[in-house]
C-alpha cells in the first residue's frame, strides 16, 4: 500500500506510525519512503501520520532520536546514547521536540507494555488504545506539534 504524505508545513516534520503484524512493535518514522517499503512488505500495517516535530532547534528544543533494540523493538528518546537500553543502535535524530507547553503544541505520551517492553507514543491523553492491551501510561515525554 503506497501512502501519501500529508502537506508538510514550514517548519514541521509529520511522524509517520507503523506497527509490525506479528510482534506488535510500533516503528516511528520521518521518512515516506520506509513507510512504503514497510507497508509493501506485509510487515507492518501503516497508522499514518501522527504528530510533527520541529524541523529546527528552538530556545529549550532537544532532539528526538530513534533506536532499535537488539531484539528489533524501537523506541525514540531526547537522549544519545540513550538510558533505556544504552546498547541500542542509534537510527537517526528525527526532529525536536520541547520539553514543557508552548502555544501550538501539545503533549507526546509514552505508553510501555510492561511484558513485552513495547513503546508507544500517542498525543492521545487516554493512549488510544494502549490501556486496553495492557499498556502502562509512563507520562507526558515532550511536546509536539498536532496533525493538521
Amino acid at each position: 500500500m503506497t501512502m501519501n504524505p500529508p502537506f508538510q508545513q514550514p517548519g514541521l516534520i509529520p511522524v509517520f506510525r507503523l506497527v509490525h503484524r506479528a510482534t506488535n512493535d510500533h516503528v516511528f518514522t520521518i521518512d515516506p519512503n520506509e513507510v512504503n517499503v514497510l507497508a509493501q512488505h506485509g510487515t507492518h500495517t501503516y497508522d499514518g501520520p501522527v504528530f510533527q516535530l520541529l524541523a529546527s532547534p528552538v530556545p529549550g528544543a532537544v532532539p528526538l532520536h530513534r533506536f532499535v533494540c537488539a531484539d528489533g523493538r524501537h523506541f525514540l528518546d531526547g537522549q544519545n546514547p540513550s538510558p533505556v537500553d544504552p546498547y541500542a543502535r542509534f537510527e537517526g535524530t528525527m526532529g525536536f521536540v520541547l520539553g514543557q507547553a508552548a502555544p501550538g503544541l501539545v503533549p507526546l505520551y509514552l505508553w510501555i507494555h510492561p511484558h513485552n517492553r513495547l513503546f508507544f507514543y500517542t498525543t492521545h491523553p487516554m493512549g488510544e488504545a494502549a490501556g486496553q492491551l495492557g499498556y502502562v501510561n509512563q507520562g507526558v515525554r515532550a511536546f509536539v506539534a498536532p496533525v493538521a
